[in-house]
């Protein structure tokens, strides 16, 4: 896991509402697909444990 998805999973953590792809994708300075490849290594990650 690269130090910019360890923010988002730190940001997502720590959020009160629902968050898009876009606001995301905003806040770290990456597109929308850079986000949705980084949720599916999330939810890789969360199956297998080792992404």
């Amino acid at each position: 896991m690269n130090n910019r998805q360890l923010q988002i999973l730190q940001y997502l953590s720590l959020a009160s509402e629902p968050i898009t792809s876009a606001d995301l994708a905003s806040k770290f300075q990456v597109s929308t697909k850079t986000i949705q490849n980084d949720i599916k290594f999330f939810n890789l990650f969360m199956q297998t444990g080792d992404g």
